[in-house]
């Protein structure tokens, strides 16, 4: 159905009948319609719409929501007129019952809907509806209130009463607040502005007051509470909704005012909010309040109405007022008050909480009327009176108390909001202490009370500036209130205030909050959580960051101190405010201003009086600046610019420069004309970061005409802009001048009106839309897109890039509005002329703090800077609102508003309290903090947003390689986490660019005592950060010290105490020392030359020697790091290498008698061993300095270093070194041989006289021997050989004997073997060498000894006590003194290896019977040869037929003896196989230095012949010459340490490494054989190559060496044949003595062979003859027949030594005496000696006589082939030589027959057949001189040919051959062999014991020798290398007594010092 047609009609019918009933239809219907339209339900707040669309979820009230009058019928409204007119009259009667209350009802709301069309309301409330409503109403609530019994009727009543009441309230508010503006106010919406909104409202009825006032002095407030809310709400929504017409008549525009007087039906003089706002409404609303049975909701509505009252009374004039505000206020004090004492007696505290939380509320409107205001409640005493609220509230509970604080603290907040005047009434008052003692007897405050004492700290904003710092103080010293759940977030909250800005910093710094910090911390560390403590420290941080008072860093340094109660607790966060500390020091590093103007508000700035003369010649503008400035929050929130101005001039006429930053920070310099206004803006480089930037800025005019005028931007020292821009002219006088504020001045600049400020923003803002308004559409005809965006630019073809231009006036709508600076302004300066490059940038470098700009400085290249100052202002230098002009003359001083702030440094501040000094403790207490706490969990900090990839590794520490340090705050950040390290760059902070602190540093020797802390700090601690944080000092304190030359005082003192004291880094960890060491030498390498002198040789010796010797690095009672000895050899090295650089570049006396000192005191072989290795290098070097070389070859200097040589300290290795070092030095051609001399140890008398023969080399090697066991390493032996056959020189010979001499103690055979190769080569390659050797004393003997295998004495203890040698024939040993330099004997203990077990119980059993046969042989020879002795003694060749029995007897004994000893231990071999080489073969000889072997020289003594014929190679060894050891003893030799490695067969390797693996149990029998044969074999390699080695060194000393042929000769020969039978006496030999013997001789018969026929071939002459007879050799030369005579003579000689072993000696074993090859020699020297030749003479009867006794020997030889041969040449010679003696054929015939017997015996069929043609041969021979036919007629006849053979075997056997050999020949056997006994074996006896006698001489004659060189030894060397020792040793003691005297001086100094600073009134006193 259509409802406006069946409304139509009903309105049709009603007036066509004039029936009531319809009209009451009509009116149901027409309501029930229109509030399906309309929201009219004003029960509801939450759905009726706001008066402005607020919000996208609420709907807006508009004008025209209800239907207009000209829509509805004309006789609607009198209709309604009548039926309420109907109704009052039925009220006055009867009363209505309930239809007609309904009636009524549904009337009231037809009027409410015909007011929602705002047109409707002026006509509706010009009608009587309201008063008649008025009296209804009236009537119902009297009959309502007064109505008592038949309560049913009353209950059917009451809801339509209140229904229609209800609905008369909302009509009454609809007509007096159409657009609903109580409404919002109640529900919290914003509130628009009354200017927007017309004046629709009615005016108030006279009626209305009245009857609010009646209906409350009735007892409704009790029975009716909602009517009393309506009510209300009828007053509230009548003066809400009149603010309009009091805003809008405000005198803004009288224009304004004017209009609207005459145009509205509202009247001003009838305005409704100030006839509504009267004593009855205040009362009525006082009296609601203070009601006892007054409902809340009603105090809330009559609390909001309240507030309205004072926004309308605030807002009108004081004429138009009913009621003063001051006394409403004063009633709302009272009122308060009341309520107050009511809570006390019953319990309803909610009402007074409303009426507290009104007072703020009250404020909530814009500041034109919150000001006046708060000025009034302030001074009424609101907020003393909210305070002792507070106090009174103990009766509450305590939620209500938290509650009633909340609502007081918000109502305080804006209450003191921005009133600085109140604040300081407050706060005189004691409110802010009685405030907060209430706050804490609360108990801990809630989050509510939290946020709200937050609030009050900023006034209510939370991003507004800290106002307030009583709250944060309060808070900081009550901490321990507030729960630990929310103390991180109180604290991060008071961080956040009081740090967002650098006002907020600044006011927080002033007003003592870093105390309120230090006071948290220290009193309630207890209750202070880990997060909090963070976070307290981290406002800390960033408060000392700004600035810091002494008093105040004394505080923090209480928070350090140590007590044993709070220790812990203080632990929880020292080390966060350590860092805190550490980054406040950093401050003063970096650019930073300590005094400067904070220019915030439009009034703040300097203004500078008008520069009428521009001086200079008017060409240029040149301005510099110190700036900060912070983003500004306020603007960038708004949508319009603004321009933040830091200079501008300008003339008169609108002209002149302007410096400004844009809204997003950029820097614009605009120069401004009447016409145009162009600016250049430097872009991307926004300069609003909170930092200091300096600002140079140079205009310059063109310099010639049609040139361009240039405009030069420099932002922190470099150009940021260069861009051509118009310059004004300077002629014109610059009346307005102003810096960091708005130019102020009247008349019209740049075609605007300047009207400077204005009071009201409301006022302002308007205007300011005025002027693009009028103009906006001229500018955009002008200019096409000017307004498209901020920069549009007036000549966009004309303009450079950089600069845009703009018609005048426009600036503002195109950039902004200025204002000022709104940041912070430094330095200022304004020059007329432009600066140089390197000014500009010294300007930036030296800081704002630099005063360099308005004062000379010589030293920089700023000294016409003052000229060019125009004015210069620092704000330093402000007082009392005047800035003066620094500038000379001083012309321009400037008035200056604005705060002034001056900042300061910990660095600063620190020379309050104590200087550097204060730090010391914090460093002392490092390791004490480290052991409680190691652990301090995250940095207070964040760490700085930078890569680990690029900074350095991770990990190091982590410390695997070194890491480049950067200059940053985040390097400091890693340092700072190890607290030595963080000290240390906190002392570096402090003292950088700052001279005051770094003279205190040298005035109380601080350095010092902080070396002397860190000696003491556990080592842990000394890490790479520590080396860090050195380094960074080291480099600062060079960087300070700016002139050349030596180091300043402060880096001397670094590097004394700090750098180079070893005590420090000793301890630390390996990478740490290295790494110190890689900078050290990086920081010598700068200035060598003094660190050389002050830390050079010396120094680094002792550095060593101190800390990194061999035992340890410290000592365990200490606390260090003990390092491996791998680490301690690499920084040995490196330090070593240090003094190697030193030492290479230039080197003096000094330093190296501070090496040799070193070498010879030290005692340490690591630290000695490292020393000759960086020595070694030094002089090895070819780059190496003469000047070395001559300091080491001075007397006593390198020749000590023969004194390490000798201790038995060190080890071969260390001794290895001395030689090589030694050999260096001997081998450079720098230095001339004779200068040598000494250092070859060739014996130099006290007067530089001739050397001994003997040299000291003997004496080394005897006193070297005597330190302990002699065992020297092959490569010592050869360089010690090496050095000593280096030169022909005869005691480099006597040296190498007695070195070959000890080397037969030596174990191994490798070492015995190279030493015998180097003789034998020296041998061979010197042509004088024999001759040398043979010329020293004792030769044979020392050569002989290397074929020691081992003593067979008893004394099996390695030789402590050796027993003298058996040579001496028991002469006594008991020497004095001087003959210490005795050599041992010839015992080598018996090692067995320990991992090899076998069976050891036949050693002991074998050693003492040995032992006893040594000394019972011993005994025997004394007793003997003794008697020789004297014999000789006398005179050998006169008595010798005296002595010749006893001679005989003597030697027979000694020769037996030496049988019966060396027989059991021969080798089982009957021919060893070394005796199968060429006795000159050298093939396996190592080349000599020059590269030429030995084999090539092989013809220089022997024939071609001899090779052909001898030289054989090393045949393949298929057996051993192995002894009679036990097996134990053969296993031990091969598992023992073999040096020689080219020998071993890897097949032997290989067997002999899987024996060792095998396990013993399993090894059975037969690999145990196999093993033991490789043993041998191996171990028999190496004896034979030697014994090889020794034999033809021997022969060759003997055959060569000795040249003579006489008796004496052969004698000095017989020696070493002596020599070898002695030695075997009490020593095992490598072989047997007879294969040495008979190997000696074949090599001498091979050798004599070759001379004979040398001389046979030279001379020419035959042998036939005599070897005197003259005449047959005359055709020869003299020297040549003299060289065959000796030949011959040696020859003689030579065949008898071959007849005393084949013959003579007493061995059985012929396999021993007799070889092929001895016997080849012999032939052959009968051969060309011609000795059975006939008709020779009878020189040669005694040599056929040996040689038949040799054949015989021969012949009865087992060896078949050597039988053979002596058989052969017997039978030959038995046939060719005429038997003219028949004793001769008797000898022969009776030795064969005998042999012919023995092999007829055994069966020898061989040897049989060899032998009988002999024996045939001489029974043809002896046939007729004997008669054979008589004696022998059973003889088988001799013509029989082979039948004889067999005959004779059987008749051999016959009694008639046996008695005719018995009988006839034996008798001629033994005459001529007792004739050949008494000629030559008494002869070869006695020869012998002269040899014997002349050996022990020898011997002796040695030992003295020895003594001497030993004794001369110790007077050149030794003295002078103890003398050295002591005097070194001395001086380190000496320096270790200095350095402690030193730290017992610093340690006291300390001591003293810190006992001022734990003084009552010092930074660390005690607790």
């Amino acid at each position: 159905m259509d409802t406006p047609s069946v409304l139509h009609d009903l309105w049709t019918k009603y007036i066509s009948s004039n029936d009531e009933k319809t009209f009451h239809n009509f009116i149901n219907d027409f309501v029930s319609y229109w509030e399906s339209q309309l929201n009219i339900e004003y029960h509801d707040p939450i759905s009726l719409p706001s008066s402005w669309m607020w919000n996208h979820s609420s709907s807006e009230v508009k004008p025209d929501d209800g239907p207009h009058l000209s829509t509805l019928p004309d006789e609607l409204l009198p209709a309604l007129a009548k039926f309420i007119f109907l109704a009052k009259d039925e009220t006055e009667k009867d009363g209505l019952d309930v239809e007609g209350l309904k009636k009524l009802e549904k009337i009231n709301r037809c009027l409410i809907i015909i007011c929602r069309n705002f047109d409707n309301i002026p006509f509706v409330a010009s009608c009587e509806y309201v008063s008649l409503i008025v009296g209804i109403a009236a009537a119902v609530i009297h009959k309502e209130l007064s109505e008592e019994g038949n309560y049913d009727a009353k209950a059917q009543l009451h809801v339509p009463r209140a229904e229609f009441l209800s609905r008369f309230c909302c009509f009454l508010e609809c007509l007096y607040d159409p657009y609903l503006t109580w409404r919002d106010f109640i529900k919290g919406c914003p509130q628009p502005d009354p200017c927007n909104l017309p004046l629709h409202s009615a005016l108030l009825h006279m009626e209305v007051i009245p009857f609010i006032y009646d209906c409350f002095q009735t007892v409704m407030m009790k029975k009716m509470p909602w009517l009393c809310t309506d009510l209300i709400h009828i007053l509230g929504g009548t003066i809400s909704a009149a603010q309009s017409a009091i805003v809008c008549v405000e005198p803004i525009a009288v224009e304004r005012r004017q209009s609207l007087e005459s145009t509205s039906h509202s009247l001003y003089t009838g305005h409704n909010g100030l006839r509504a706002i009267c004593p009855a409404t205040i009362n009525i609303l006082m009296g609601a309040i203070t009601h006892p049975d007054v409902d809340e909701s009603v105090c809330a509505v009559a609390f909001k109405c309240f507030i309205i009252m004072a926004h309308v009374l605030q807002k009108s004039s004081p004429e138009e007022r009913q009621v003063e505000l001051a006394m409403i206020l004063q009633l709302y004090h009272s009122t308060i008050r009341t309520l107050f004492s009511q809570v006390k007696n019953y319990e309803k505290p909610k009402i007074l909480f409303l009426s507290i939380s009104t007072l703020g509320s009250i404020l909530d409107v814009s500041d034109r009327v919150r000001n006046p205001l708060q000025e009034s409640l302030i001074e009424i005493g609101f907020p003393e009176l909210i305070v002792s609220v507070l106090e009174g509230n103990k009766d509450f509970s305590s939620s209500a108390q938290q509650k009633l604080a909340v609502i007081s603290v918000n109502s305080l907040t804006k209450l003191l909001s921005g009133n600085s005047k109140g604040k300081e009434k407050f706060s005189k008052a004691g409110a802010y202490d009685r405030l907060f003692n209430v706050i804490i007897s609360i108990g801990k405050p809630s989050d509510d009370l939290l946020k709200a004492l937050f609030l009050l700290a900023v006034d209510g904003k939370l991003h507004n500036n800290l106002q307030n710092s009583e709250v944060v103080i309060f808070l900081l010293h009550n901490m321990n209130i507030i729960e630990t759940s929310r103390q991180k977030k109180v604290c991060s909250s008071l961080l956040q205030i009081c740090t967002s800005h650098f006002l907020s910093k600044e006011k927080a710094c002033s007003q003592g909050v870093i105390r309120g910090i230090c006071k948290a911390l220290s009193c309630h560390a207890d209750g202070l959580s880990q997060e909090a403590a963070i976070e307290l420290v981290n406002f800390l941080e960033k408060l000392l960051l700004h600035t810091v008072k002494p008093v105040e860093l004394k505080e923090l340094f209480h928070l350090f101190r140590t007590s044993e109660n709070t220790l812990d607790e203080q632990l929880q966060y020292r080390a966060h405010v350590l860092r805190a500390l550490y980054s406040a020091a950093r401050k003063g590093n970096h650019i930073d201003c300590s005094c400067y103007l904070d220019i915030q508000s439009d009034t703040d700035g300097i203004s500078v009086p008008g520069i009428k003369k521009w001086p200079g010649i008017g060409n240029c503008l040149a301005f510099h600046a110190w700036v900060r400035l912070e983003s500004d929050e306020e603007k960038k929130s708004s949508t319009k610019p603004s321009r933040r101005q830091l200079f501008s001039f300008h003339t008169s006429g609108g002209s002149g420069f302007e410096i400004f930053f844009a809204g997003n920070g950029d820097l614009t310099v605009a120069v401004s004309s009447n016409k145009y206004y162009s600016a250049a803006t430097v872009s991307d480089i926004p300069l609003t970061d909170g930092q200091w930037h300096c600002i140079y800025i140079c205009h310059m005019a063109a310099r010639r005409p049609f040139g361009q005028n240039h405009l030069t931007v420099y932002i922190d020292g470099t150009q940021r802009l260069s861009a051509c821009l118009k310059f004004p002219s300077l002629t014109d006088p610059y009346i307005y001048c102003h810096i960091g504020s708005i130019v102020q001045r009247s008349g019209v600049v740049g075609g605007k009106k300047a009207s400077g400020k204005s009071d009201n923003k409301d006022e302002k803002d308007s205007d300011s839309l005025v002027l693009p308004k009028a103009i906006y559409s001229s500018l955009t005809y002008l200019v096409p897109g000017l307004m498209q965006g901020p920069y549009g630019s007036l000549h966009p073809q004309q303009d450079p890039p950089h600069v845009k231009s703009v018609p005048a006036g426009v600036q503002d709508t195109v950039w902004g509005p200025p204002t000022s600076l709104r940041g912070h302004l430094g330095q200022v300066a304004l020059f007329h002329d432009c600066l140089s490059n390197h000014q500009i940038k010294v300007l930036h470098t030296s800081g704002p703090d630099y005063w360099a700009v308005n004062a000379v400085d010589d030293t920089m290249e700023l000294t016409d800077l003052t000229n060019k100052l125009v004015l210069c202002y620092s704000p330093s230098a402000c007082w009392k609102h005047v800035c003066p002009d620094l500038a000379p003359g001083g012309k321009h001083n400037g008035h200056v508003e604005g705060t002034l702030c001056c900042t300061r440094t910990v660095k600063d501040a620190l020379n309050g309290i104590g200087g550097v000094l204060v730090l010391h403790p914090l460093l002392e207490n490092a390791t004490h903090y480290q052991d409680k706490n190691p652990d301090l969990g995250a940095s207070p900090s964040p760490l700085p947003q930078l890569s680990l990839e690029k900074d350095g590794k991770a990990g190091s520490e982590d410390f695997d390689g070194w890491e480049v340090l950067p200059h940053s705050s985040f390097s400091d950040w890693k340092l700072e986490q190890n607290p030595v390290s963080g000290y240390l760059t906190l002392l570096r902070n402090i003292i950088t660019r700052s001279a005051l602190n770094q003279e205190y540093v040298l005035k109380n020797n601080s350095m010092a005592i902080i070396g002397y802390l860190l000696i003491k700090t556990k080592a842990e601690l000394i890490d790479v950060n520590v080396l860090m944080a050195v380094q960074l000092l080291v480099e600062m304190a060079h960087e300070g010290h700016s002139t050349k030359g030596s180091p300043g005082n402060l880096l001397q003192a670094i590097h004394r105490h700090l750098l180079f004291d070893f005590r420090i880094w000793s301890r630390s960890q390996f990478q740490i020392r290295i790494g110190h060491l890689q900078y050290v030498s990086t920081v010598v390498k700068e200035d060598r030359r003094y660190f050389r002198k002050h830390y050079g040789v010396q120094f680094l010796f002792d550095v060593v020697r101190r800390h990194y010797n061999s035992e340890s690095v410290v000592d365990t009672s200490e606390d260090g790091v003990l390092l491996s000895a791998e680490d301690l050899s690499t920084v040995r090295r490196a330090l070593l290498g240090l003094a190697k650089y030193f030492m290479q570049k230039d080197v003096n006396v000094r330093e190296v008698y501070s090496l040799l000192g070193f070498l010879v005191s030290v005692r340490d072989e690591s630290l000695v061993s490292d020393c000759l290795d960086m020595l070694i290098a030094v002089v090895g070097n070819k780059r190496c300095r003469d000047q070395i070389y001559l300091l080491l070859y001075e007397r006593h200097a390198a020749d000590i270093l023969y004194g390490l040589i000798v201790d038995k300290l060190y080890s071969m290795e260390l001794k290895q070194k001395v030689f090589r070092l030694l050999s260096v030095l001997l081998r450079t051609d720098r230095i001339r041989e004779r200068n040598k001399r000494h250092l070859r140890l060739q014996d130099v008398g006290p007067n530089h006289g001739n050397s001994s023969t003997v040299g000291l080399y003997p004496g080394l090697i005897s006193l070297w021997q005597d330190q302990g066991s002699f065992n020297p390493s092959m490569e010592v032996v050869m360089m010690l050989l090496d050095q000593m056959l280096s030169t022909d020189s005869p005691g480099g010979y006597a040296g190498c004997l007695s070195l070959l001499s000890v080397l037969s103690l030596h174990g191994d055979l490798n070492v015995r073997i190279e030493a015998a190769r180097k003789t034998l080569t020296t041998i061979f390659m010197v042509p004088t060498a024999a001759k040398n050797f043979a010329m020293q004393v004792g030769w044979q003997e020392c050569i002989s000894r290397l074929l020691i295998r081992k003593p067979i004495n008893g004394n099996m203890d390695g030789g402590d006590e050796l027993a003298a040698d058996l040579i001496s024939f028991g002469e006594d040993h008991d020497k004095d003194d001087d003959s210490t330099g005795m050599e041992k004997d010839d015992i080598i203990a018996v090692e067995v290896d320990d991992d090899y077990e076998v069976p050891l119980s036949s050693l002991p059993r074998l050693a003492t019977s040995v032992t006893d046969a040594a000394y019972y042989i011993e005994n025997e020879v004394k007793e003997v040869a003794e008697t020789v002795t004297s014999a000789v003694a006398d005179n050998i060749y006169s008595a010798a037929d005296n002595i010749s029995s006893a001679v005989a007897s003597a030697y027979s004994v000694i020769r037996q003896k030496t049988l019966d000893m060396q027989g059991p231990m021969s080798p089982r071999s009957t021919s060893p196989r070394f005796f199968q080489r060429s006795p000159f073969s050298l093939s396996s000889f190592r080349p000599d230095a020059d590269g030429i072997s030995l084999s090539e020289k092989r013809s220089q003594s022997c024939s071609s012949e001899e090779e052909d014929e001898n030289s054989v190679a090393f045949e393949s060894r298929d057996s051993t010459a192995g002894d009679t050891v036990s097996l134990a003893s053969a296993i031990s030799i091969s598992m023992s340490n073999d040096n020689g490695p080219a020998l071993e067969d890897d097949k032997i390797t290989e067997e002999g490494t899987r024996a060792e693996e095998l396990d013993e149990s399993a090894m059975d029998a037969e690999a145990m054989r196999i093993l033991k044969e490789l043993d041998e074999e191996k171990v028999g390699d190496k004896e034979e190559e030697l014994c090889y080695l020794v034999v033809n060194i021997l022969f060759t000393i003997l055959w060569r060496g000795i040249e003579s042929s006489g008796k004496e000769a052969w004698k000095e020969r017989g020696q070493v044949l002596s020599c070898i039978n002695l030695v075997g006496l009490n020593n095992e030999l490598l072989c047997s003595h007879l294969d040495l013997r008979r190997h000696i001789l074949e090599l001498a018969l091979t050798a004599s062979l070759s001379d004979l026929r040398g001389g046979l071939v030279g001379g020419g002459q035959s042998l036939s003859g005599s070897t005197g007879d003259a005449a047959s050799g005359s055709q020869a030369g003299a020297g040549g027949q003299k060289r065959t005579e000796a030949s011959i003579e040696n020859a003689a000689f030579l065949m008898r030594w071959v007849y005393d072993l084949v013959v003579l000696d007493p061995n059985e074993n012929s396999s021993k005496k007799n070889s092929i090859k001895l016997l080849n020699g012999v032939l052959g020297h009968l051969e060309i000696l011609l000795v059975f030749r006939e008709g020779s003479n009878d020189e040669w009867t005694e040599m056929a006589k040996i040689a038949f006794g040799i054949l015989l020997s021969c012949a009865a030889s087992d060896d078949l082939e050597l039988c053979a041969m002596a058989t052969a040449k017997l039978h030959a010679l038995v046939q060719t030589r005429i038997m003219n003696d028949p004793a001769e054929g008797g000898f022969l015939l009776y030795s064969i027959n005998k042999i012919l017997c023995k092999d007829i015996e055994r069966n020898c069929q061989d040897r049989y057949s060899f032998l009988i043609p002999v024996v045939k041969a001489l029974l043809e021979k002896l046939s007729h001189a004997l008669g054979l036919e008589k004696l022998l007629p059973e003889l088988p006849r001799t013509q029989a040919g082979p039948v004889f053979f067999e005959e004779f075997r059987n008749y051999c056997q016959c009694e008639e051959w046996t008695s005719f050999v018995e009988n006839t020949i034996r008798g001629l056997h033994d005459g001529y062999r007792e004739a050949l006994s008494g000629e030559l074996t008494n002869a070869m006896n006695t020869f012998w014991a002269e040899c014997y006698e002349a050996s022990k001489f020898s011997s002796n004659k040695r030992i003295k020798e020895v003594a001497e060189s030993r004794l001369r030894f110790e007077a050149q060397v030794m003295d002078y290398f103890r003398s050295r020792q002591i005097e070194d040793i001395a001086r380190y003691s000496n320096l270790l007594n200095q350095e402690k005297n030193h730290d017992l001086l610093v340690g006291r100094r300390w001591h003293h010092l810190k006992q001022n600073l734990i003084s009552p009134r010092g930074a660390w006193r005690e607790r």
